[in-house]
């Protein structure tokens, strides 16, 4: 741990004025360089009985959101506080009706003052959120810290046995840790997890739920969605798009990008390919007579843009990104397509290409081809129902949430 607070007191500066000059552009206010700083904090309802849960930002925040809302059913009486590290995590949560900040950075003297003011009883962080500082402060609290849905890649695993020392001495604190997949529990296990802490495996974005009704297929079924690109995805997809459409006249395209920063980029490649388009931002409706293609360059709508697809193209998949989640698709009942950089849910898409309810395209040409495939609703509707199926939660669900509540629940400490 010595090692690694010097590191982290060597970057003090260069983060400081990251954030700092997010300050000055007007990107964050400075209440958020504060509470960065853990210098400024947000009230709870019951300070004495408080659930921290950290979410790193969007994504991570969605795949928990409905067990929050299933624990509360389920009779936790805590204050909930919510932190993130992106600003737009913040304000999701705000939006979903949750006490949140933005999650002190992981100096020792910043976690500490974050604990003082707040009254944690126990801390849940979500999927590869693992800080020592954070972890080493809770544990000589005594707070219970519980992760859920962990995620660890072949690659991160490298990583962290570089320093393994530091890992060991973090994931033995430990409470409770439910992993998103076998590969990773064994992953953790190697750096130092406690067997006895090891929990269900479970991967939070399965218990996703549809917040937007769906439209009929006939109404849906010539819009295909390319969910979460990042650079260079996009024009692989734009080239399949345009060989589509030769035999698929009537075929239109949304492109989400993941992050909508880059719509200026991609605003370029589809005047390239001749496209007409609009941006979401600039318009609220896309009327598919006057445009080719809709540029959602907006945040928080994704929900919007599944409803409307029939066909998804997952982001992520056709770069070195490890993929975005098919549960979404899948629960908004589109028929989906991907690259091969599949990683973040090999289990998931291997079960979807062997039930045949997705498939796997590597060229602008094979997603063309996979594209026209889909042309008819029925076939679309075939392989959503697929799809659904193959990633519906399985087992005892009742079970899995006793023992999450379980380790969530705050213990009773010893006097002192």
């Amino acid at each position: 741990m010595v090692l690694y607070r010097l590191l982290v007191s060597a970057v003090f500066l260069p983060v400081c004025a990251m954030f700092l000059a997010r300050c000055v552009k007007g990107e964050e206010r400075w209440r958020d360089f504060a509470q960065r700083l853990g210098l400024s904090h947000v009230p709870t309802n019951n300070p004495a009985q408080t659930l921290w849960l950290h979410a790193a930002s969007n994504g991570e925040l969605n795949s928990v959101l409905p067990l929050l809302s299933r624990l509360r059913d389920r009779g936790m009486q805590m204050s909930i506080l919510i932190t993130c590290n992106s600003v737009t995590g913040v304000r999701l949560a705000e939006e979903n009706g949750y006490v949140a900040q933005l999650a002190p950075l992981d100096f020792r003297w910043s976690q500490t003052r974050f604990l003082k003011t707040h009254g944690i009883s126990t801390h849940v962080t979500i999927e590869s959120e693992i800080w020592p500082n954070r972890i080493h402060a809770l544990h000589a609290r005594g707070i219970p810290c519980v992760v859920l849905g962990a995620r660890l890649s072949a690659s991160s695993l490298r990583k962290w046995q570089r320093v393994q020392k530091i890992a060991k001495h973090s994931l033995e604190k430990i409470s409770f840790f439910s992993a998103q997949d076998s590969q990773s529990k064994d992953r953790y296990m190697t750096l130092g997890l406690r067997p006895e802490a090891v929990g269900v495996t479970l991967n939070l974005k399965s218990l996703f739920q549809t917040k937007t009704p769906e439209l009929a297929r006939s109404a849906r079924a010539n819009t295909c969605l390319a969910a979460s690109t990042h650079p260079q995805e996009d024009e692989l997809i734009l080239e399949a798009f345009k060989t589509a459409r030769q035999s698929w006249p009537k075929l239109r395209l949304i492109i989400a990008p993941r992050h909508p920063k880059r719509a200026a980029d991609i605003s370029v490649a589809i005047k390239r390919f001749g496209f007409r388009y609009v941006s979401r931002s600039a318009l609220s409706s896309f009327d598919t007579d006057k445009h080719d293609i809709l540029l959602a360059d907006t945040l928080g709508e994704m929900d919007r843009w599944y409803a409307q697809s029939g066909i998804c193209i997952i982001g992520g998949t056709f770069q070195s990104h490890g993929g975005h989640t098919p549960y979404e698709p899948a629960a908004y009942g589109c028929a989906i397509l991907h690259g091969p950089k599949v990683e973040n849910f090999q289990p998931e898409f291997k079960a979807l290409r062997e039930n045949m309810a997705s498939k796997l395209c590597e060229t602008s040409q094979s997603l063309a081809a996979a594209l026209l495939e889909l042309q008819e609703g029925d076939v679309q509707d075939e392989k959503a129902r697929i799809s659904r199926e193959t990633l519906s939660l399985n087992g005892n669900v009742d079970q899995l949430f006793d023992e999450i509540l379980n380790a969530v629940q705050p213990k009773p400490r010893n006097p002192s």
